[in-house]
């Protein structure tokens, strides 16, 4: 699933600067590799997404987080800008919403959108 997601940001010119299998290893990764935005989905194994945006944003001053899933519950919303996400969309968003969101979390715009 990640090397599909990644054709996404590459073929919108979005380098992909780290990776991670799960939220427990999400979480180290990004103050090493210090990406502009994070992407991260709300069911990862071992650490939750919004446990891991959470601990990131403690870990990460001013941390951008984009969270990209295929669940729409409210809950969801609710918990991850509670957890300091920058933006939130569903999977289903087109690959040019996708990047635009990003670029605009990159420039300090948060972006909430779930249709």
């Amino acid at each position: 699933m990640r090397s599909g997601l990644r054709l996404v940001p590459e073929a919108h010119r979005v380098e992909v600067v780290a990776e991670a299998s799960d939220g427990r290893e999400a979480v180290p990764s990004v103050p090493q590799s210090r990406p502009e935005v994070s992407l991260i989905d709300v069911r990862v194994p071992r650490l939750d997404g919004i446990a891991a945006i959470r601990q990131l944003t403690k870990v990460v001053e001013r941390a951008k987080v984009l969270v990209l899933t295929t669940y729409d519950p409210d809950r969801y919303v609710y918990d991850a800008l509670k957890a300091g996400a920058t933006g939130f969309l569903l999977k289903a968003t087109s690959p040019t919403g996708w990047s635009g969101a990003s670029a605009r979390i990159a420039a300090g715009s948060p972006c909430w959108r779930r249709r």
